[in-house]
């Protein structure tokens, strides 16, 4: 586009402040939808911000075009010299190209990264936001970590919340072996069941079409209850059971004191 340098100037600045204004706006509306739940939300404000982004980026490009042209064969020797100087850049940039062809993971997902856990909360080409999970627990511990692109090229990624709507959650239970371990199997396996009876058939439900989706064999949704011997005088109940991926941490947190209530209870009688 043949104009003056400053008019192209000015253009550039009022694009700029038209389409952080339009971003504003548009990202305003969507928080004021009730309507959305907050996982959605989150996802729909990041692609507003990108999507904004990458037509500022085009409309400079489109608008500087003749300019680009002339200092092209200057920018080809600086490239190599960036190339250098910018490696880390560059892997990220490839990072964020591959985690986006495997969408293995989104905005709002739980994903495990080596010894970090926790809920993905912004998207960058720079790396990813999370919002970090303490060990053992479910809950916030209230730090944001930032994980640059290029980790997803060698590390491997969990994704906990893959099926969406529902999990597989397992608790470990310890035992000592002149405890009543049956009993407590028994009183473990009743307490599980009541808690997931109100949902189980939704749960069902769910696995099947899933399954039919991807072709898979649709797991047993009930709660079932599996024995370790880590040591000779210590037993593990391992319990599986489907809970809602946003309720997790607070269904544990039912079941466990749920079976200790019952298990000393009886155990004193």
């Amino acid at each position: 586009m043949n104009l003056p340098i400053l008019n192209k100037i000015i253009l550039t600045c009022l694009s700029a402040m038209v389409l952080i204004l339009m971003s504003v706006l548009v990202s305003r509306l969507v928080s004021q939808k009730e309507t959305i739940d907050t996982r959605e939300r989150r996802k729909i404000l990041v692609t507003i911000r990108d999507t904004f982004s990458l037509l500022f980026v085009l409309f400079c490009i489109w608008l500087w075009f003749p300019q680009l042209k002339t200092v092209a064969t200057t920018l080809a020797v600086i490239a190599v010299a960036l190339v250098i100087a910018s490696k880390e850049y560059l892997l990220n940039i490839t990072g964020f190209l591959f985690r986006s062809s495997a969408r293995n993971f989104t905005i709002g997902d739980r994903i495990d990264v080596g010894d970090l856990r926790g809920d993905v909360v912004d998207s960058t080409p720079m790396g990813v936001l999370v919002l970090e999970i303490g060990p053992g627990t479910n809950q916030y511990t209230g730090r944001t970590v930032f994980i640059p692109n290029s980790t997803f090229l060698s590390a491997s990624v969990k994704n906990e919340t893959r099926m969406r709507s529902y999990v597989f959650h397992v608790i470990s239970f310890p035992l000592k072996t002149e405890d009543d371990w049956m009993e407590a199997e028994r009183i473990l396996l009743s307490v599980s069941q009541e808690i997931v009876e109100p949902y189980l058939d939704e749960v069902r439900q769910y696995l099947r079409t899933l399954s039919r989706k991807h072709s898979l064999e649709s797991p047993a949704v009930e709660p079932r209850i599996y024995i370790q011997i880590p040591e000779p005088e210590k037993i593990i109940l391992v319990l599986r059971m489907p809970v809602p991926i946003q309720r997790r941490g607070r269904i544990e947190q039912e079941v466990i004191r749920a079976y200790l209530s019952r298990f000393h209870h009886n155990k004193h009688q």
